[in-house]
């Protein structure tokens, strides 16, 4: 199958109305660090038009409904893509409350060991609707990349984490 743009391949699953994504670092059995990844989204000053508020933004897939021309009141949150990829705009947040941070957490540990893989990003979707976890999918190649471009002390956590996981290759 032929696919625009050099695509290479294709994924069929239900839509699901995700609220937040977690990411997930696995190690060993443990999760030595998680993150959540919000959808790119602006805050309106009350003078600015959705359209000026996202020029400069690194996002390329908007949502289809947007009405660039809307002035978003002074401090209102305007979710601007359903996409919660960094690479494509989203957004890394550390602040994860205790509850949902267990929740990933044993999920993710359920995931990781369910397969016998060792090192890990594991991708965990919320659901809007219900605040359901599930599985997106497990990554064999750990990136932090855009993570540690992001945050402040990213390329720091990004050390941190790859050192553990060569430590843990050593270990006898």
């Amino acid at each position: 199958m032929n696919l625009p743009n050099g695509q290479d391949s294709v994924s069929i699953c239900p839509f699901y109305n995700i609220g937040y994504e977690y990411r997930a670092i696995f190690l060993d059995g443990e999760i030595i660090f998680c993150f959540k990844k919000e959808k790119p989204y602006v805050i309106g000053d009350g003078k600015k038009n959705l359209r000026d508020l996202v020029s400069n933004l690194d996002v390329t897939d908007f949502y289809e409904y947007l009405d660039f021309d809307y002035i978003p009141k002074e401090g209102e949150k305007v979710e601007i893509s359903w996409k919660h990829n960094l690479a494509l705009g989203g957004v890394p947040n550390l602040e994860i409350d205790d509850n949902t941070r267990k929740r990933v957490y044993d999920l993710a540990k359920r995931a990781g060991n369910s397969i016998g893989i060792k090192f890990a990003s594991i991708d965990i979707a919320e659901i809007k609707d219900n605040n359901e976890l599930l599985v997106m999918e497990i990554n064999s190649t750990v990136s932090m990349n855009k993570f540690a471009s992001i945050v402040s002390n990213g390329l720091q956590i990004e050390y941190e984490i790859f050192s553990k996981s060569i430590d843990k290759m050593f270990e006898a």
